[in-house]
């Protein structure tokens, strides 16, 4: 089987698409707030670009805040949108932001333990509707499971 994931078109502008950015200073005799941070970051999907500053889709914005607010981390953290507008090559630095060989590792994992029961519930919602769904069907991965990179410039 193939994963094949039908959503609706969304256009996007990959070079001009926001980013979140998230800086934090936290004193050394607060190191387990500094942990709380980065670990709260990167479950959320944020990269880091360096010590004290994380990058992610803006998209991520409100979950951010939630996080800093509900965990008591609001004051160490500042957050900022931004655009690239750097000549260097961004499809290179998204790499060594985030490890995309783990991500898809992770993905894979996902898929190979619940493809087979999200495609039984899939047929059974199908069935049971008398409707042929096309929304989502999830098999094993045989290529890429993020499709093709953006160009990034």
């Amino acid at each position: 089987m193939q994963v094949t994931i039908h959503r609706p078109p969304v256009p996007r502008q990959w070079t001009s698409d926001p980013w979140l950015l998230a800086s934090f200073s936290v004193p050394e005799s607060e190191r387990q707030n500094r942990h709380k941070i980065r670990a709260g970051l990167a479950r959320l999907g944020f990269g880091t670009v360096a010590p004290g500053l994380c990058i992610a889709p803006a998209r991520l914005q409100i979950e951010a805040l939630n996080y800093m607010r509900e965990h008591e981390l609001s004051e160490y953290v500042e957050f900022f949108t931004s655009q690239p507008v750097g000549p260097g090559d961004l499809r290179s630095k998204v790499a060594q932001w985030w490890d995309l060989a783990a991500v898809e590792s992770e993905y894979r994992a996902f898929v190979n333990s619940f493809g087979r029961e999200a495609d039984s519930i899939h047929l059974l919602l199908s069935e049971q509707s008398g409707l042929q769904m096309t929304g989502v069907s999830v098999g094993s991965v045989e290529s890429n499971p993020f499709g093709t990179l953006p160009n990034f410039g």
